[in-house]
């Protein structure tokens, strides 16, 4: 059986092997993670608000 590279780019979209399937790498712009960090840290460590 072949083995498949555990990175591939397509049409402009990065994918990483998990398994036997190809999962596409997403990532957030840099100001909706900021936010997702304060809303996470308020909700779960309330001492860093």
């Amino acid at each position: 059986m072949e083995k498949l590279p555990k990175y591939a780019h397509e049409n402009g979209i990065d994918y990483v092997l998990g398994g036997d399937y190809y999962i596409p790498m997403l990532a957030l712009p840099e100001e909706n993670l900021l936010l997702f960090r304060k809303l996470f840290c308020c909700q779960f460590v309330p001492l860093y608000c």
